[in-house]
C-alpha cells in the first residue's frame, strides 16, 4: 500500500508531499493566512488517516 501521510515526526500535521491547502484556499478566493495552518480544516482528518496507516503498517509487519 502507498502511504498518503508521513510517518510520525515533530510536526503536528502529517500530510505527505507538502500541503496544497494554501493554494487551494487562495484559488477559491479565501485568505489562506486566516486558515493555514492555525485553523486548518484538514489536519484532524489527515492525522486520523495517518493513525490508520500506522496501524496497517504494524499489521503488515506482523504478517511477515
Amino acid at each position: 500500500m502507498i502511504r498518503l501521510t508521513r510517518p510520525k515526526d515533530n510536526y503536528p500535521c502529517r500530510i505527505a508531499g507538502g500541503c496544497r491547502a494554501e493554494l487551494w484556499i487562495a484559488e477559491l478566493g479565501g485568505d489562506p493566512n486566516d486558515i493555514v495552518c492555525t485553523n486548518c480544516p484538514f489536519e484532524e482528518i489527515i492525522n486520523k488517516l495517518a493513525e490508520y496507516e500506522d496501524k496497517e503498517a504494524l499489521m503488515e509487519d506482523d504478517l511477515r
